[in-house]
């Protein structure tokens, strides 16, 4: 703890954590399919390029889940299965983290004066924030340690496919070259 804050981040990455194995399980989890759908979205540019289906217009393609659900049967279906992986990641992460409390916090039910909404937008806005605190180092170093051998695994992963990511990007770009001749 003390090192944490030598270093300037004043919050034991330890408290943004549960008490319990399957809550760092599932940070360092959802850190590598977070990671994997990162990929898989650079790499899902690929068959597009090669059927030339990679127009200006991609994004509309994608507008609504019913396009998003066609898609999945088409040469955008890597893209379509990252944008889902990210967006259940999120959402799970997010529930993952509004139970938490931080002690010292601010606590929005310790405000009387405000209504039961704005409670709830500021219970929504610190699980957010914790949240994103979660995905930093420190805290995925912590849950790492805490776990052991699996927890070495599962960062392990995580920094393979981190470092995969300028790979992706680079296998995009030579495509991209030789299709466009």
């Amino acid at each position: 703890m003390a090192d944490e804050r030598r270093r300037g981040t004043g919050l034991d990455p330890g408290l943004l954590l549960g008490t319990h194995r399957r809550d760092w399980y599932l940070l360092l989890t959802l850190w590598c399919i977070r990671q994997a759908s990162t990929n898989l979205l650079i790499l899902g540019l690929i068959p597009p390029l090669l059927v030339g289906q990679l127009t200006d217009d991609l994004a509309s393609q994608l507008d609504t889940p019913e396009e998003l659900a066609g898609a999945l049967l088409s040469p955008l279906a890597l893209i379509a299965v990252a944008i889902v992986l990210r967006f259940a990641v999120g959402v799970t992460s997010l529930g993952l983290a509004f139970p938490l409390r931080v002690n010292g916090a601010f606590d929005p039910a310790a405000t009387p004066a405000r209504s039961p909404a704005m409670q709830a937008v500021d219970r929504l806005t610190l699980a957010r924030g914790r949240g994103t605190l979660r995905w930093s180092w420190a805290v995925r170093r912590t849950a790492s340690q805490r776990l052991g051998r699996r927890g070495t695994v599962l960062d392990a992963a995580g920094r393979l496919l981190t470092a995969c990511l300028p790979v992706s990007i680079i296998a995009v770009g030579i495509v991209s070259a030789v299709v466009a001749g």
